[in-house]
């Protein structure tokens, strides 16, 4: 009998002592601490890219814009960019308009001019705008704090540097803590007031899309050629790495190839609006596009929401890879056909 009771004690005592750790560890009611019923840890994505982080990333993206001049090149920060666009300016250039949140770059640029179709963007996704210099158009803009920015024009030499190896306007940097310094200067909110998160692929779920296209190329017309870009996938990566005006893209800073999982290539409406050939563009959806990713492309349509291009088929999301992102806005003016060229396969 003595030994039953004992027994008994014993099994109380296991219980009571559970019950005690349970309530003892500070992370058994923290859903925020929790991985999952198992206790593993959590896992986050970045929204952008759909890669793993160590963290949420709940703050506001960086939108930069960066020079694509040719006196430019080779640029600082854009392989660090989860999005980036390229858009036509004046005088047959083009421009880029780069976000940043899961990664950023020790040096940025060089960081140009704003043009007011550029600052949607920055607006629409909630982010922090970089430009050095605008068009008058911006400038009324930015003026009226359509978007939370800092400009060159009044901290050149401050926030924003010269490089003595560039002629200007194609020298002017930021640096990451000069960019963190920047937003803590406009006492920018660090809570993401609307926040995105693209749709990805899960392991397995991509369609088999059997039209190769291992290499292609995309222009905005045919007088400058030095604009052309054109990509190459790597298998062994499962990236787009590419040449812009015949020269392969590195970063200045670190040396290493830009890359990119999702390529898109969409047609949108300019029109020239002064003597200047200043234009104007906006994003409303519905034209055609091509979507290359994972060695191969499909025509699409698109939809644009909160800073982003959204690939679309049949009425339905087109998912992303996982990896960096880079859009072609080109003219709506002919076919798409007339700015993007797949070479056929040799056989």
């Amino acid at each position: 009998m003595k030994w039953r009771q004992v027994a008994v004690w014993l099994v109380l005592l296991t219980v009571v002592l559970a019950g005690c750790g349970k309530d003892d560890d500070p992370s058994s009611d923290d859903p925020s601490k929790k991985g999952n019923s198992a206790g593993k840890k959590t896992t986050y994505y970045a929204p952008l890219t759909g890669l793993e982080t160590e963290e949420e990333m709940t703050e506001p993206p960086v939108v930069a814009t960066i020079s694509n001049d040719p006196k430019a090149r080779p640029q600082s920060g854009l392989k660090e960019a989860d999005y980036s666009y390229e858009f036509l300016v004046e005088g047959g250039g083009t421009r880029y308009v780069s976000i940043y949140q899961s990664e950023m770059p020790p040096v940025i640029g060089p960081i140009r001019s704003a043009r007011h179709y550029f600052l949607p963007i920055a607006r629409d996704i909630g982010g922090f705008y970089i430009a050095h210099g605008y068009s008058p158009y911006a400038k009324k803009k930015l003026d009226e704090h359509y978007v939370d920015h800092i400009n060159g024009m009044q901290h050149d030499g401050t926030l924003f540097f010269r490089s003595a190896e560039r002629r200007a306007p194609h020298n002017s940097y930021m640096t990451k803590s000069s960019v963190e310094d920047a937003i803590l200067r406009e006492r920018v909110s660090d809570k993401w007031s609307r926040p995105v998160a693209l749709p990805f692929y899960q392991e397995g779920e991509r369609e088999n899309i059997t039209v190769d296209a291992p290499h292609f190329t995309v222009r905005f017309d045919d007088d400058h050629a030095q604009y052309v870009t054109s990509y190459t996938f790597d298998e062994t990566e499962g990236v787009y790495t590419r040449s812009v005006g015949g020269i392969e893209e590195i970063d200045a800073t670190s040396g290493e190839r830009t890359a990119y999982a999702n390529v898109l290539v969409i047609t949108a409406p300019y029109t020239t609006i002064d003597a200047e050939s200043r234009k104007d563009v906006i994003l409303t959806g519905g034209q055609e596009g091509y979507l290359f990713q994972n060695g191969t492309y499909e025509r699409v349509t698109w939809i644009y929401d909160k800073g982003i291009v959204q690939p679309m088929k049949d009425g339905q999301e087109v998912p992303f890879e996982r990896g960096k992102t880079f859009v072609h806005v080109v003219p709506q003016k002919w076919s798409i056909d007339q700015f993007v060229t797949i070479p056929l396969p040799i056989e």
